[in-house]
């Protein structure tokens, strides 16, 4: 029994090698594998009708019943697609609103997360839990006064529709980042923020010294986050951007949806899934590490 029990603690999941001998244990296993398998077919199938079906021809993209295994395969309509539409273009201005979005998130929310860590000056518990209490609200209340006040800044009177600024500004105070940072920061101990002071550092050297240094994890999360976001928003650069030298790819993919044949469009849409998947490959650890820190800390 007691050989029995240490063998057990080896184990870190719900059924082990022991549970397994046990019919009830095994059908339970094989019904819950059966169900992951269920819900990660039904995810992954539409990424691969796409990818399978911008090869096709005309014809058999829209034959019926379907193919799902492609019967031709055209792959001069990659080079075909992308010349036709200028995709370049719109592939520059979604890296500018990435970049711009990206430098603002980690700046702005990593310095307000760390006042509110580490700082606290008079009135930082209120103001965080305001900022909180964002979150809880819908994001359609905000979506009228945000657009008012980009067409119609206060106090400088200035329109920012056609540029970049209003998107770069919503990601600079993003709720979630900030309590991203907020919690990460809580983990460094406060020691070697006091002994910074004792040695004279101000607060913009100990953010920038020692802070930062220290935060590189919680700045790769945010900054996934960050790139995805801005790569997939569609609503803000739709409503502000009206000129289309200016709109990224997820506002061309919208406007190009009635002008181009169905089998062109999922070449185009092929075009806007593959940045996502190169990230997400590249850097899925960081991905899912981003949610342990903002589902674990507090």
């Amino acid at each position: 029994m007691k050989k029995r029990a240490i063998d057990n603690s080896l184990f870190t999941g719900l059924i082990n090698d022991m549970d397994m001998k046990n019919p009830k244990y095994k059908l339970i296993y094989i019904c819950v594998l059966l169900i992951l398998c269920a819900v990660c077919v039904t995810t992954i199938f539409p990424t691969l009708w796409i990818f399978m079906s911008a090869f096709k021809s005309t014809e058999e993209f829209l034959q019926i019943p379907p193919t799902i295994i492609p019967r031709s395969f055209q792959p001069h309509k990659i080079v075909e697609v992308w010349g036709m539409l200028s995709f370049g273009k719109y592939l520059k201005n979604s890296v500018i609103i990435i970049i711009g979005t990206w430098i603002c998130s980690v700046v702005f929310n990593g310095m307000a997360g760390y006042v509110f860590s580490k700082v606290k000056p008079l009135g930082s518990n209120f103001l965080f839990k305001i900022i909180f209490f964002t979150m809880l609200m819908p994001a359609s209340m905000n979506m009228i006064p945000l657009y008012v006040e980009f067409t119609n800044f206060p106090i400088l009177g200035i329109n920012f529709t056609n540029t970049y600024i209003p998107l770069f500004m919503m990601s600079a105070i993003s709720a979630f980042d900030i309590l991203l940072f907020k919690n990460f920061f809580n983990s460094i101990p406060t020691s070697i923020v006091e002994a910074a002071r004792v040695d004279g550092a101000s607060q913009p050297g100990i953010f920038l010294r020692i802070i930062l240094p220290l935060s590189k994890p919680i700045i790769v999360v945010v900054s996934i986050f960050a790139i995805n976001g801005a790569w997939g928003n569609f609503f803000w650069p739709y409503m502000i951007l009206k000129k289309e030298s200016l709109q990224p790819v997820a506002v061309m993919l919208y406007n190009m949806q009635t002008q181009l044949s169905a089998d062109k469009y999922m070449v185009l849409m092929m075009f806007s899934i593959v940045p996502p998947l190169v990230i997400f490959f590249l850097l899925s650890k960081h991905i899912i590490g981003g949610v342990s820190i903002g589902g674990v800390k507090g």
